[in-house]
This record gives structure tokens, C-alpha cells and sequence, in this order.
């Protein structure tokens, strides 16, 4: 039962005046009467979308709209998240790689039930109460949320937990209304610059529907699509996505007979829930052990036969904490919490215990993978002005030369090796630049004086990886 309203995912078949049962979510019948209405000034659709990181798979799914400590504990076994839960479980969430989501909502105006009555079916039942809840449940839907939940998921595989600390403290925040170009820029760069590789899913609940996106670019455009869709034909793209419940007894409808029972019930279901989501982190965690065994270093006291054999504890433990949240949903006066569920038929619980020592990341190597040219003597102008033609243009078109929109064809001074470095600061952003002194640039020159490199960093020749620097020395030399 709830005494309270609570906002759950919208299960199948759910609308307004619809009975529910709190304890397993599953819909019955129609249970009460009123007039819906819509809230003056609600919903609307957010004006940004939302990049923030998830360390465990309970915060993915409150991210999806499912969160068990502001729910009820049915809420992750019921039918209502059954779908959400499943797209949780597929991320496989764990504390060696470095999971990211982007989320965006569109809110259309609530509909909402003001003042509800019991219907004239429900209230021939009143007198029975098994009667009543086996019919109509303890709950009904009184609002429903129209419109649509996009969430997408960034998999970082990063070297360390400091790689991704820095990770997600630079992709992190709010937003515009659209996903720029510049948005993809700064995910593919920021991972480039790590060596990290990166993998992308979504979900999503109202708009278009998508196919899994190849990489971040297709990610965001989905998200544009998504956003668009919702705000140019809402009617046709929006769904019921979330739904408040409140209790019976807003309508004057009668306490379910095992009343106590059922409020116990969900006390353990609750605690089922946590249980469930902290023991998958643990699975998740272990199975990349078991499936990519070269990234980790293994100690002598937990080796890959351990790490599978430890899987399959997990795994028992995951089913005997669903097996436990079933009879409790199924017999509320005999709901009882894992340990003691599985005392009573005779099972060890918990059979997977995480070891102290756990395996470590290996760091990675990077091959080197570009020659460094000599930019001795290169002026400052033709180093900015290639770089500045480098945006949207290949190495071939800056070294064939640019109309300048009155007639002259510009052509850079630099060599191929140098143009070619330069694209790897301007395009890929494999390398980094630092110009000194800082500030520099082709408006220092005057009509007497410009500027040369008198010495770079990394010597010329030398075989360089992603996410190297290269600093670039200037000099005043005369204008001859």
C-alpha cells in the first residue's frame, strides 16, 4: 500500500482512473471518477540537456526516472521499470571504466484527476476489502506526465581513476537547448587526449524511435532529433512516461485488508532493491575481469579462474534476491529479507563476497604515432593563418591555397610535414600547442618587426604519441 503519492514510470496499459496494485504495479480496473485537468503553467520543455557522470548502476536508473529511495521498493521488480531496469542491466555499470549520461526531458502539461471519487462498481465493493484490492489494487493513477525521457549513456574505458576524475569533471554540466558540433568536439578530444575509447548507447521514451548509435556524433544527433520532434509535434511524438499514484483513500476507497503486511512487504522490497543494484555493480565489475582479463593486473591472490568463479556467486545471489522480492510480493505476511529468505529454504547467502585486494588497471601504451617537423624560422603569421584554414578544409586544400574573397589566393609558406602537424592540433586535437611567449600573435607584428620560432619543445624528427604538447618559441626578427 502507499499513504503517500509517489511517481513511478508509466507501465503498460496505465492512464488515468486506473486502479493499481503498490505492491507488484500491475494494473487493474478502473477505480475512480473525475474530471482531469491540466495544471496552469506546468510542464514545458527544458531548455538544456544534462552531461553528468554515474558510478553505479542505482544512479543510471535514477537517471532513467526510477529512483527506489523517493519510490517504493516494487518499483525495480513491478512491471512499471521493467523496461527501464532491463536497459540498466544491458550498460553493465562498473567502477573500472568511466560511465557519463546524457539526459534531456519534455514535460507537456500535467493531467491530473482534482477531485477524485470512488466509481459506482468500486463503491459495490466497498464492504469486501479482498474483494476490493483483488479488483481495483490500493492505489489509482491520479496524473499522468506527457512528453519524453532521452537518456544517453557514454562508456569511457579510461587508465585510472584520476583519468576518470578529469574526464568527467571536464565533460560535466548543463547545456544548451541543441547539441553542437562542439559538443562531439569536446568528447572526442577529451577521450583522444586520454587514449580512452569511447562507446555510446541511449534510451529514450516519447519521440522518434532510434537505432543504437554508431559513435558520440550520432549520439547527439539523435539527442537533436529527439528534442526536435518533441517541440515541433508534440501531440504525435509525446507518450506517457511517468505517472503519479495516490492511495485509495484520496477517493474515500477502503485499506487493504493486510495492510501492516503490505507496508512490511515493501520495507523489504526496498531493501531487496538496494541489495540488487549494489550486488550487479559487483557482477558488472567482475565480468569485465572475466571478458577483458589483459586491461587489469591480477594479484596472486585473486587470479581469472577466481574472478569467474566469483561471477557465478554473484550471480546466485542475484537470483535468490529476485526469488526473495517475488514471495515477497506474491505472500506479504510471509516477506521476509534475503538472509533470512534464504535460511528458510536452506541456501547460503550471500555467496559472492568481494575479495580485499582487487585487480588493478593496467596503464596504457600508446605507440607513437606522429614525426614532429623542425618549425625553426616559421613566421607567426603563416603558423595562425594555416591553422586558421585548417577548420573544415584537408591538408591538400590548405598546401593548394585559398581565395580570399577579393581575388588573391592565399597559400601558406609551410612544408607538408608542418601543415600536417598543425591539423593534428586544429583537427583531431591529438596534439596540443602552447605558443609562447603567451598571448602571442600576428598582431604583435609591426612594420618593422614580426616574429620567427627560435626553438620548439620537442626536438624536430621525434616520434610523438596522441596527447603530446608541443611548445613553440617565438622571437622578434627584423621585417626585411
Amino acid at each position: 500500500m502507499v499513504d503517500h503519492n509517489i511517481t513511478v514510470p508509466a507501465g503498460h496499459g496505465y492512464d488515468l482512473h486506473l486502479g493499481i496494485d503498490a505492491l507488484t504495479l500491475d494494473a487493474k480496473n478502473r477505480v475512480v471518477d473525475g474530471a482531469a485537468t491540466t495544471a496552469e503553467g506546468g510542464g514545458g520543455s527544458d531548455s538544456s540537456f544534462i552531461m553528468k557522470r554515474v558510478e553505479s548502476t542505482s544512479d543510471l536508473m535514477k537517471a532513467l526516472g526510477v529512483d527506489v529511495d523517493a519510490s517504493v521498493g516494487s518499483v525495480l521488480f513491478g512491471a512499471s521499470a521493467k523496461e527501464r531496469f532491463s536497459y540498466a542491466q544491458s550498460q553493465h555499470v562498473q567502477s573500472s571504466s568511466l560511465f557519463m549520461t546524457i539526459t534531456a526531458s519534455v514535460e507537456l502539461p500535467d493531467l491530473s484527476i482534482d477531485e477524485p471519487v470512488l466509481t459506482s462498481a468500486a463503491q459495490a465493493d466497498i464492504g469486501v476489502a479482498q474483494t476490493f484490492h483483488d479488483r481495483y489494487g490500493d492505489c489509482f493513477v491520479k496524473t499522468i506526465v506527457r512528453g519524453g525521457l532521452f537518456v544517453g549513456v557514454l562508456k569511457i574505458d579510461t587508465s585510472s581513476s584520476a583519468d576518470a576524475d578529469t574526464i568527467s569533471n571536464q565533460l560535466s554540466g548543463t547545456y544548451g537547448l541543441v547539441a553542437s558540433a562542439d559538443v562531439g568536439v569536446k568528447i572526442t578530444s577529451t577521450a583522444n587526449r586520454f587514449h580512452s575509447e569511447v562507446s555510446v548507447d541511449l534510451f529514450s521514451s516519447g519521440g522518434p524511435v532510434f537505432q543504437k548509435p554508431a559513435d558520440s556524433d550520432a549520439l547527439l544527433r539523435c539527442l537533436n532529433d529527439f528534442l526536435d520532434s518533441l517541440r515541433t509535434d508534440p501531440d504525435h511524438n509525446a507518450k506517457i512516461f511517468q505517472v503519479v499514484l495516490a492511495p485509495v483513500q484520496d477517493a474515500e476507497g477502503p485499506l487493504p485488508p493486510n495492510a501492516v503486511d503490505i507496508a512490511h512487504a515493501q520495507q523489504v522490497l526496498t531493501f531487496c532493491a538496494k541489495m540488487q543494484l549494489s550486488t550487479l555493480d559487483n557482477l558488472n565489475l567482475v565480468s569485465d575481469y572475466i571478458a577483458r582479463p589483459d586491461r587489469y593486473d591480477f594479484p596472486a591472490t585473486f587470479q581469472p579462474a577466481d574472478a569467474r568463479t566469483l561471477a557465478d556467486s554473484l550471480q546466485a545471489d542475484l537470483d535468490l534476491i529476485a526469488q526473495c522480492a517475488s514471495a515477497a510480493m506474491n505472500n506479504p505476511l510471509q516477506a521476509r529479507e534475503p538472509a533470512d529468505f534464504a535460511q528458510s529454504i536452506g541456501t547460503p547467502f550471500p555467496q559472492g563476497l568481494m575479495p580485499s585486494q582487487l585487480p588493478t588497471l593496467k596503464p596504457v601504451v600508446v605507440a607513437a604515432t606522429l614525426k614532429i617537423p623542425s618549425f625553426f624560422g616559421c613566421h607567426i603569421d603563416d603558423v595562425e593563418a594555416t591553422q586558421e584554414f585548417l577548420v573544415g578544409a584537408s591538408v591538400d586544400e590548405v598546401l593548394s591555397g585559398f581565395d580570399t574573397g577579393d581575388g588573391h589566393i592565399w597559400r601558406t609558406s609551410l612544408t607538408r610535414d608542418q601543415v600536417v602537424c598543425l591539423s593534428y592540433v586544429q583537427q583531431t586535437q591529438q596534439l596540443a600547442m602552447q605558443w609562447n611567449p603567451p598571448g602571442i600573435s600576428s598582431q604583435w607584428i609591426s612594420e618593422t618587426t614580426t616574429f620567427a620560432v627560435d626553438s620548439q619543445s620537442i626536438p624536430a624528427d621525434t616520434m610523438v604519441a596522441p596527447g603530446s604538447e608541443l611548445d613553440l618559441n617565438f622571437v622578434a626578427v627584423s621585417q626585411t
